[in-house]
């Protein structure tokens, strides 16, 4: 496996340190994780296929010391998991060209957070067309509001846009992006989201050439990307209050 793969499907999950542990399962041709982050305001399934280890459940816990780890390697990796009984107990990453190898102990996965089952989902009445632009644009916008915390999106029936420090009572600092629409429905109130969740999502995804983010006036958002062997899903629950 190469590193640069490997890090790209830790980094859809791992979310710029928002999840700090995550169930991690392989068989022979894929990895997948089911997680929800620490906050608890995303969910999301992370899907790399071509490139699974065997049928292991690994229990990844303090996400960053893998991280710092892998860093020491480069390149092509070879990966090994290494069991007691049943159990995965140790990923095991060896650099191809120097044989330099890196040990990383997993945890049980009765120990970290798994995403809920998720029922009753809202219908999303509202499609937002994500592009390179867009994803740039908002990147950048949040990074211009590093203290804002939410962005809201709005839509009267005819047109919508996202805006990074919404304030509906306060002249404030802000970041006003207009959306295509593949579906308009007009909200009484602006639905609020993370934005630091989004944004680190966007990053995350950003060699994604397009997507859709469907809104639901009840509280949720979901947007799927898929870029070369990567299909990475994330549901957002709205916040209710400006910070």
């Amino acid at each position: 496996m190469n590193k640069q793969t490997l890090m790209g499907f830790i980094n859809r999950f791992y979310l710029g340190g928002q999840t700090q542990s995550a169930p991690v399962k392989s068989t022979k041709d894929t990895l997948s994780c089911a997680f929800i982050n620490s906050a608890k305001s995303c969910v999301g399934d992370i899907v790399l296929a071509k490139n699974g280890i065997g049928d292991y459940e690994m229990g990844l816990y303090e996400i960053q010391d893998l991280i710092k780890l892998i860093s020491v390697l480069d390149g092509d990796m070879d990966v090994d998991v290494k069991t007691v009984g049943e159990v995965a107990s140790q990923l095991v990453l060896s650099q191809k060209n120097t044989k330099a190898r890196i040990n990383y102990g997993l945890a049980r996965l009765d120990v970290v957070q798994k995403k809920p089952d998720l029922s009753n989902v809202p219908e999303f009445t509202l499609e937002l067309k994500l592009d390179k632009k867009f994803i740039s644009t908002f990147i950048s916008g949040k990074s211009a509001l590093s203290e804002v915390a939410t962005f809201a999106v709005l839509a009267d029936g005819k047109e919508a846009k996202v805006v990074i420090g919404y304030s509906s009572t306060t002249q404030s600092n802000k970041v006003t992006i207009p959306v295509e629409c593949g579906k308009v429905d007009s909200f009484e109130e602006a639905v609020l989201f993370d934005a630091d969740t989004f944004k680190e999502i966007l990053l995350a995804n950003r060699d994604c050439e397009s997507s859709t983010l469907y809104i639901s006036d009840k509280g949720l958002a979901k947007v799927n990307f898929k870029v070369d062997n990567f299909d990475s899903t994330y549901i957002l629950v709205a916040k209710t209050t400006v910070d």
